[in-house]
């Protein structure tokens, strides 16, 4: 410096071949980043901004394959939201800055703490005409945790009539040496006080004008952010706290941080009635999935403002109201690969905590209240969600309280994240994620995008009652446009030259296959067989529609499948062990005997998937994930002989 080279920071060891390498000098603070990670930060008072270069050791070689240098950048602006949102009483809490600060009393007076979790870096800026008066003394803390306000660094900023008296760093509640430059700034209602964290750097400064920068040679964990005055009132809308670290989303603009998974998301109405309120939401779908494309490898904290889109006219409003889902650390194709926050769950009936696909932590106490259009309590509430996986600790709030904790013996990665319903709408008005790290990661490739948008129609030039899947499909369709991959497979086949391969496009879903589309007389054809290799992970049945309803022939799935469909019997034999298996099923024997005297019965297609929703299978728990396929082969009808008999 000035000419000389002196050493401001220790060394420090960085791994990875090649390096992601960034160096950050602002005034008071150098700072240097390996993945996007602080390795290293050094405050001293005497950085000046200037030119920059790279060398290496004397006999050693230094290959960079990209090098910039940029002006550091700052957003000052306050998250874009439309301004009848920020003025409407009932969405303050997502919509209006006071909503991000909590008051709560401590030995040291009511703290303003703010909800996010700031896992490294945090910038606050303080407009002075948020102070009532200016006289008296405003503390900014960077604490370990709420429950603990001297366990970490505090700022006292004492004013005196608009002139600033004295600033003072503690740690652990103990002074820390400042060296400040005399006199101190003039201090006006128009003034930004602006306090910064790098690593083990602390740095505050008025109108740009450094007042210290300080380096803690053994920096304190410190996440939580709080403000007190002492002497004069404080708006602390007009106090505004950011870390690279942190994602916020409003979805004012394009989501392209985020991609559609199962549904179909989009700003959307919340209310018929209401057109003109929309938010963003997913719907259309057994399970509407939205992903974001960035992966939170460590600790990450994600808070949501959700509720439930209406769906149907007037009272009740909702026809499934529950399911305001979030899931964490997954691996961004399967749900149950991860940590899932099920709120209101199974029919709005328990609220719980999955790890993969089991439930490790469960409660009835939260649960939507009389979710109904008359209730404007529900009706009108912006729930708010917050999930933490922090170290082996997961936690799950609802509207700020604790609803459910696991700690975990074993944690899991972290990962992507994924917001999710279970046959209902969901909306989301606000997001956002506290991470200590993102990386950037390349969507996945699909084999098709599922949508649900509209049932197809059967292929009408198709009546064979014979399928033998040699050369095509013969006239299979997926049974919602996009859910499942069809494709003849000659690798796997039980009779003939190849079999029809049913690929799951996505997670969860139906994995319906329309494997005889046509009308026919179950009298003139009593029976049907064929082979069918289905592995474990794969959870079907096979579904005869009669009279528009579904009547199901128990094979691999769930044995009560639900009310919509009614049970006519099982597969004999039925197996899911991944090999091949001859099926018979007496299809007009089984009718009958669910209605007695009948004479004939339409059959009007014939399926083979999953259409239960007693369980979160069509979700992708525990059955039917991300890719997974089954095998069917040499299907036919069997018709009548000349004496009567099936043959």
């Amino acid at each position: 410096m000035n000419g000389k080279e002196a050493t401001i920071g220790g060394a420090v060891k960085l791994g990875g071949n090649p390096l992601n390498l960034n160096m950050r000098v602002e005034e008071g603070i150098a700072q240097l980043l390996a993945g996007g990670r602080t390795a290293l930060s050094v405050a001293d008072a005497h950085i000046r901004p200037g030119q920059m270069g790279f060398f290496a050791d004397p006999g050693k070689t230094m290959y960079a394959k990209f090098l910039r240098m940029e002006p550091i950048e700052r957003d000052d602006s306050q998250t874009r939201l439309a301004q009848k949102f920020v003025d409407d009483p009932l969405m303050v809490g997502w919509a209006n800055p006071k909503g991000e600060w909590i008051p709560a009393s401590t030995n040291r007076g009511t703290v303003f703490w703010h909800r996010g979790e700031f896992f490294d870096d945090v910038e606050m800026d303080v407009t002075v005409g948020a102070i009532a008066s200016l006289s008296g003394t405003l503390s900014a803390l960077l604490t370990q945790s709420a429950d603990t306000p001297d366990a970490g660094y505090r700022i006292d900023l004492t004013l005196n009539g608009g002139e600033l008296q004295s600033v003072d760093l503690f740690r652990n509640d103990s002074p820390m040496k400042l060296d400040l430059g005399k006199p101190l700034p003039t201090v006006t209602p128009s003034s930004q006080l602006r306090l910064v964290k790098r690593g083990g750097a602390i740095a505050a400064k008025v109108d740009g004008n450094l007042l210290f920068s300080r380096s803690d040679g053994t920096p304190i964990v410190a996440h939580r952010l709080g403000m007190i005055s002492r002497g004069f009132g404080l708006d602390v809308a007009r106090i505004h706290a950011r870390s690279e670290y942190l994602a916020d989303f409003t979805f004012a603009n394009a989501p392209v941080e985020w991609w559609q998974g199962r549904g179909e998301w989009k700003v959307t109405a919340r209310w018929p009635c209401q057109k003109d309120w929309s938010w963003f939401g997913g719907t259309d779908e057994v399970a509407p999935i939205l992903w974001s494309k960035h992966t939170y490898p460590g600790d990450v904290v994600a808070e949501f403002y959700c509720g439930v889109k209406m769906s149907l006219p007037k009272e009740p409003g909702y026809s499934n109201p529950g399911d305001l889902n979030i899931t964490l650390c997954s691996d961004g194709k399967d749900l149950s690969s991860g940590y899932s926050f099920i709120f209101a769950g199974w029919g709005n009936s328990r609220t719980a905590i999955l790890r993969g696909a089991k439930i490790v932590s469960e409660t009835d106490a939260f649960r939507l209240v009389q979710p109904h259009s008359q209730n404007f309590s529900y009706h009108r509430h912006w729930y708010y969600v917050r999930v933490e996986r922090i170290q082996g600790v997961v936690r799950f709030f609802i509207d700020g309280r604790l609803a459910l904790q696991y700690e975990d013996p074993q944690p899991l990665a972290g990962g992507r994240l994924a917001f999710w319903s279970f046959h209902s709408g969901m909306m989301l008005a606000r997001v956002r994620i506290w991470s200590d790290g993102t990386v950037d990661s390349d969507p996945f490739t699909l084999g098709g995008t599922p949508s649900a948008s509209r049932d197809l129609q059967p292929n009408p030039n198709n009546t064979s009652t014979e399928k033998g899947f040699e050369d095509s499909t013969d006239g299979a369709l997926p049974l919602w446009e996009g859910e499942v991959a069809l494709s003849v497979d000659k690798t796997l086949k039980r009779e003939g030259k190849s079999s029809l391969r049913v690929q799951n496009a996505s997670t969860g879903g139906t994995m319906g296959v329309l494997i005889h589309a046509q009308p026919f007389d179950a009298t003139q054809f009593p029976a049907l067989r064929f082979f069918y290799r289905i592995p474990p992970e794969v959870y079907v049945n096979l579904y005869a529609l009669v009279d528009g309803y579904y009547h199901a022939f128990v094979l691999t799935g769930d044995p009560k499948p639900g009310a919509d469909v009614k049970v006519a019997g099982a597969v004999p034999g039925g197996r899911g062990d991944g090999e091949w298996h001859e099926a018979e099923v007496k299809l007009l024997e089984a009718l009958r005997s669910l209605y007695p005297g009948r004479e004939s019965f339409l059959v009007e297609r014939l399926l083979v998937g999953n259409l239960s929703r007693s369980d979160y299978r069509q979700a992708g728990f525990g059955a039917n994930g991300w890719g997974t396929a089954y095998h069917i082969d040499g299907f036919r009808l069997v018709g009548v002989k000349s004496n009567g008999s099936a043959g």
